[in-house]
């Protein structure tokens, strides 16, 4: 039986996977990826369906660009050129853009010099390492099927900063309801990337059969830590209701009193 263990960064990968390594032989290892390298594993190992594809990482981006400037003597700063070709790709109305940011057609024409050398050298983006997938799986439900058997059990860690996106795969990817999500939804902090607690708060509502387990112990901080958060936290409206206990003491004076 195959495990697939998901986190989100590889540091907290390389941990996982240490500590499995504690208590478990090597051939029994579960798989330990990131989000985006698994998908990055599925666009690879079907590559005769969607492509060659490789991610196109900040030094990728860079070079490009600094050749595109090169070519038509742009003399601004690079990562300033590299910002507005960002902005620019998603903004949504154009003319207004170019007008407030006073750019020219030169950068327009370096803009999409700079697509289309994307396109032809397969580059996508670090989030479509999942929307690709998610497109694979509509377009060939085969490949889906075959993850889903692959992989009987899912855990996925972090399950709190998770996006639109990434919610959408890991549905399908466990729709045969063997998954643990593991995360702390008054941890989520990365909304401004788009992640969210509320998948982990709807987890019940798609999962039919879950259960929530509330790990109350911290091993982590002193009491008068904990004791403040937990003061801080509660007021917020969407959350697991829960009563973090502290296992350790501490000095009362060394928090700031919470009004």
């Amino acid at each position: 039986v195959l495990i697939l263990a998901i986190t989100f960064t590889n540091k907290a990968a390389e941990e996982l996977r240490r500590r499995c390594l504690s208590f478990c032989e090597e051939d029994f290892m579960p798989t330990i990826k990131t989000l985006n390298a698994f998908g990055y594993s599925i666009l690879q190992k079907n590559e005769h369906l969607v492509g060659s594809l490789r991610v196109l990482s900040q030094m990728d981006r860079l070079k490009i660009l600094s050749a595109l400037m090169e070519n038509r003597r742009i003399d601004k700063d690079l990562t300033y050129i590299d910002r507005k070709v960002k902005q620019y790709s998603t903004c949504d109305d154009r003319n207004a853009f170019l007008k407030k940011e006073g750019l020219s057609d030169t950068f327009v024409e370096l803009y999409s010099c700079f697509q289309r050398i994307i396109q032809q050298n397969g580059y996508i983006s670090f989030d479509e390492q999942i929307t690709k997938c998610l497109d694979l799986f509509q377009d060939h439900p085969d490949v889906l099927i075959a993850i889903q058997k692959r992989y009987p059990y899912i855990m996925v860690d972090e399950y709190q900063d998770i996006d639109e996106a990434q919610a959408a795969f890991i549905y399908q990817v466990a729709d045969h309801g063997n998954i643990v999500a593991v995360g702390d939804d008054d941890q989520s902090i990365y909304g401004f990337r788009g992640g969210s607690n509320k998948y982990m708060l709807e987890f019940s509502k798609h999962f039919r059969n879950a259960q929530t387990v509330v790990l109350s112990d911290n091993f982590r901080s002193a009491k008068p830590i904990v004791d403040a958060a937990q003061h801080v936290i509660e007021k917020n409206t969407m959350r697991i209701r829960k009563n973090i206990r502290a296992t350790k003491q501490g000095d009362d004076h060394a928090v700031p009193k919470v009004l």
